[in-house]
């Protein structure tokens, strides 16, 4: 026989039913709320006939052990007492004997987002691979199958809008230079140190570097801020490469 807690009272069980005299005790005792007068109601009896008609047992009596009945007569009992009781044991009460939901997506929700990479994939396994690493990615997941129930939905529409990688825009390929064009790159990088950034369009831009700039690695210029901010008080400058950096201010 098993039990179930109901504030500092506990409401034993028995073949899947509920003891009423438990839960008479647990409203507070008082005589009028005795079960026997709930289940002389003819609202009860009318509410035990549609119960008993779908073939489940809604009323247990034993000698020296009590009246035991179903979930839907437990909530009648406790909203016949009193609307706080009512209250109290919606929630706690059902709480307590409601079947968990499941954490994570079922078999047949697995195989729905299954089918969905397998029409956008075809028979590429290269694709595939990038459709469940997107989704993983995207959710913080080891496995698809780790999806929670209520984030389903979301992931259904994630994999369906996905941009499929094969009709993504390409870069264009950098331009290649001219013969002129490379000598006059080679030129100026031997006179001088230059900043070189290439353009997606395959542009390249080549800056300067002044002649009295002093070139240090990210790993020296690091140390460099956490001395400053040891010896002054730092700027809102120094504040924001420290920012940047992760380093102490």
């Amino acid at each position: 026989m098993n039990a179930i807690t109901l504030g500092a009272s506990e409401i034993r069980q028995l073949d899947g039913l509920f003891s009423l005299n438990d839960l008479h005790a647990a409203a507070g005792g008082e005589s009028k709320h005795r079960p026997s007068y709930f289940l002389s109601n003819e609202q009860t009896k009318a509410l035990v006939t549609e119960i008993e008609i779908a073939g489940i047992p809604a009323i247990s009596a034993r000698q020296k052990i009590g009246t035991y009945a179903c979930r839907e007569l437990v909530i009648a009992y406790a909203a016949w007492i009193s609307a706080a009781f009512h209250l109290k044991v919606i929630r706690v009460f059902l709480a307590s004997v409601a079947p968990a939901l499941p954490q994570y997506i079922s078999a047949a929700q697995q195989n729905a987002l299954q089918q969905i990479v397998a029409q956008r994939a075809g028979e590429s396994g290269g694709l595939r691979a990038y459709f469940w690493s997107r989704l993983n990615n995207h959710f913080r997941l080891g496995s698809y199958k780790q999806l929670p129930v209520a984030q389903f939905d979301e992931a259904k529409s994630y994999l369906e809008n996905l941009p499929d990688k094969r009709t993504a825009p390409a870069l264009p390929a950098p331009a290649s230079l001219s013969d002129e064009a490379e000598q006059l790159l080679i030129s100026r990088l031997r006179l001088r140190r230059h900043f070189t950034t290439f353009g997606s369009d395959g542009s390249i831009t080549m800056t300067p570097v002044p002649d009295d700039a002093y070139v240090m690695t990210m790993a020296e210029f690091e140390e460099m801020l956490k001395r400053m901010g040891k010896m002054i008080v730092p700027t809102e400058a120094v504040r924001a490469f420290q920012s940047l950096l992760g380093a102490p201010i």
